[in-house]
């Protein structure tokens, strides 16, 4: 969920369309001064927070598909199909821009990861009834 900081409703030609049936759309991204990526072999969140000044170098991503899921203004809700790499914060930020307003993170889910969805995950309380039932077996 991106929240956008006016109440001005968000026209559909702001956000580029990213219907799914040609080939990806590729953009530059740069990435996030607090991300994991590495500058000088070290993680640029690092460097951040020393307050250090990075020139992060813009990547290649793809973007496959953008839905519209619901607007209750300020909340903007989409779901998001993109190659990895991607920094679904950053993009939030860039189609705020788009719109010429204001957006931010909310919320966000990863509901896919290569092959794996959503629903194949476990909530953390019954994976660690698994694990202490296993215990249990292997001790028997």
């Amino acid at each position: 969920t991106a929240v956008c900081e006016t109440a001005a409703t968000p026209a559909r030609a702001g956000i580029p369309v990213f219907d799914g049936t040609a080939v990806a759309q590729q953009i530059q991204q740069t990435p996030p001064m607090y991300s994991a990526v590495k500058v000088q072999g070290k993680p640029a969140y690092l460097s951040a927070r020393q307050g250090k000044d990075l020139n992060l170098k813009p990547k290649t991503i793809s973007i496959y598909q953008i839905d519209i899921l619901d607007f209750s203004s300020p909340l903007l809700t989409l779901k998001i199909h993109c190659s990895k790499g991607t920094y679904i914060r950053s993009l939030a930020h860039d189609i705020g821009r788009a719109l010429g307003i204001g957006a931010y993170l909310d919320d966000l889910v990863r509901t896919q990861i290569g092959a794996y969805t959503l629903d194949d995950s476990f909530e953390i309380s019954s994976l660690i009834q698994y694990l202490e039932n296993l215990d249990l077996n292997n001790s028997l």
